[in-house]
């Protein structure tokens, strides 16, 4: 079982919003697509994945619109920051023990 957070840096004690969904089902072997969104025009965003036992594993970073960067655990995930608001994930392929 495993976590994927997205997370927005502050630079500042502004605090924005940020969206994401609460639940994804899907069959085996389908693609998930997990979308977080944020309105207060933050550069960096980041994916990560967090396992049971370990700290927090890098996936993919932006620093803004079309600009993704691949993290430590790259593999298997797709990254696309289509607009300053949104960055998404596509893990391809899930697994049984993507469930969290």
């Amino acid at each position: 079982m495993w976590t994927v957070w997205c997370m927005v840096l502050y630079f500042s004690a502004a605090r924005a919003e940020i969206t994401q969904p609460s639940i994804l089902v899907l069959k085996e072997d389908e693609n998930a697509s997990l979308k977080c969104s944020q309105n207060d025009d933050h550069n960096y965003m980041s994916w990560y994945l967090q396992q049971p036992g370990k700290g927090l594993q890098l996936i993919y970073y932006s620093v803004g619109a079309n600009q993704e960067y691949k993290g430590d655990i790259h593999t298997g995930y797709e990254a696309k920051r289509s607009s300053q608001e949104d960055f998404h994930l596509n893990i391809v392929s899930v697994k049984k023990n993507h469930s969290a």
